[in-house]
């Protein structure tokens, strides 16, 4: 038996509990062990340094919004746009995260 972290609270559990003890947060297996899902922490990162050019909404799969970004690159307001967008992605939690661009 494994421990792992409730993506909510943060506790260790173990990777064979339906739910989190401490927090009640229900573990879905396939988000847990789903290796083609977006990271948040790459997301913020694409928006903070590369969000010019549109690179966190294209890692997002918003490629249209995307292309406006980088149709106005240009003009300065992606980049604060994209700034914005990666502290945005960092307060997220796990879970809102997960249910917003996972999902």
């Amino acid at each position: 038996m494994a421990l792992i972290n409730c993506p909510e609270c943060g506790k260790q559990i173990s990777d064979q509990a339906p739910s989190c003890p401490y927090c009640g947060y229900t573990i879905n297996r396939e988000l847990t062990y789903n290796s083609n899902l977006r990271n948040k922490t790459a997301a913020a990162l694409f928006g903070i340094f590369l969000g010019s050019f549109g690179a966190h909404k294209f890692y997002l799969g918003q490629t249209t919004t995307g292309l406006c970004y980088l149709l106005f690159c240009w003009t300065g307001l992606p980049p604060i746009l994209g700034f914005i967008e990666g502290l945005i992605y960092l307060s997220y939690s796990d879970k809102q995260f997960d249910i917003k661009y996972n999902s």
